[in-house]
């Protein structure tokens, strides 16, 4: 792939994809308590416009690792909206709730904005922990009645004693009640997130500039309250979306595919597909080329069909 200099403030860092020369178009909502922003990538000039895709980001994530699915997805047809604002500040679940409804209300009102474009296809693409959070979305969502689809790629979907058995295995020191907004130590190795070397460097320089892990522990207590929401069959049944795609790879080390197949076949989705791949570890964006190549294929071909 070879690596691509920009600078993240007055950091110079490398990304190991070089994207193409595109410039988003920048909206904001001001609110009292803040303005929020987000990105609008548009499509390839000789693509018809075929909707536009909601990317969840997680805490440790920034748009340099969605550059490529973004220019991906451009070349397919469809838009990109990547919210900035997220997840900076907001991270009880009440408020996580309320910021991803936000999200959801300021994609459909800047699409139904857009000449010729009210009412088009929204789908929403979550991962890992926002994996969890758009499979919630589908369940209680206020805006979910405008989302065409929902993709979960290796959603953090098990019953809570899984999780805890999982984490602690890897290690993780939960001490919410003493300290909720410290930092844990969950996936804090960039080596469980990806197999690319190129990819495993740009983290790790991430988390040196940061100097903090990727997730707090109070969205650890997100993550154990999102496990119990999901888990619930009497809840996963009011999950009324008509479409559904969710991939899980076996290499995760947090994955659990039983309990999210439980979760599916307890779903109200007329159309709901699983999945199962052999590789690809926890963040499947940044994974090695033939794990990508596959995820990439795979989304758009659901995307085209659905």
């Amino acid at each position: 792939m070879g690596l691509f200099e920009y600078t993240d403030g007055s950091i110079p860092m490398s990304s190991p994809y070089i994207p193409f020369e595109k410039t988003p178009r920048v909206i904001s909502l001001k609110r009292e308590e803040g303005t929020y922003t987000a990105q609008i990538w548009p499509i390839d000039e000789d693509q018809k416009f075929k909707g536009r895709v909601i990317i969840l980001r997680n805490p440790y994530e920034d748009v340099v690792m969605y550059r490529r699915t973004i220019d991906m997805l451009a070349m397919s047809g469809y838009e990109t909206f990547y919210y900035t604002s997220w997840l900076e500040k907001f991270e009880e679940e009440e408020m996580m709730r309320k910021e991803i409804n936000r999200i959801v209300r300021m994609c459909v009102d800047d699409l139904d904005a857009q000449p010729g474009l009210s009412g088009l296809n929204v789908h929403m693409l979550g991962s890992h922990y926002t994996g969890a959070q758009a499979l919630l979305y589908g369940i209680d969502g206020s805006y979910r009645y405008r989302l065409k689809t929902i993709i979960a790629i290796n959603p953090l979907v098990m019953p809570t004693s899984v999780f805890r058995a999982k984490s602690f295995g890897m290690g993780l020191r939960m001490k919410v009640k003493m300290k909720p907004k410290s930092s844990s130590d969950l996936l804090i190795n960039p080596e469980l997130f990806t197999a690319d070397p190129e990819w495993i460097t740009y983290l790790k320089e991430k988390q040196l500039r940061h100097k903090q892990s990727f997730y707090t522990n109070l969205h650890l207590q997100n993550i154990l309250s999102l496990n119990a929401d999901l888990s619930n069959k009497n809840k996963s049944r009011k999950f009324d979306m008509k479409h559904l795609l969710v991939v899980c790879s076996n290499e995760d080390a947090l994955a659990n595919a039983d309990a999210t197949k439980e979760f599916i076949n307890n779903t109200g989705a007329q159309q709901a597909f699983f999945l199962e791949y052999d590789h690809g570890l926890s963040n499947l964006f940044v994974e090695r080329e033939r794990v990508y190549h596959k995820l990439i294929t795979d989304l758009v071909m659901w995307l085209d069909e659905n």
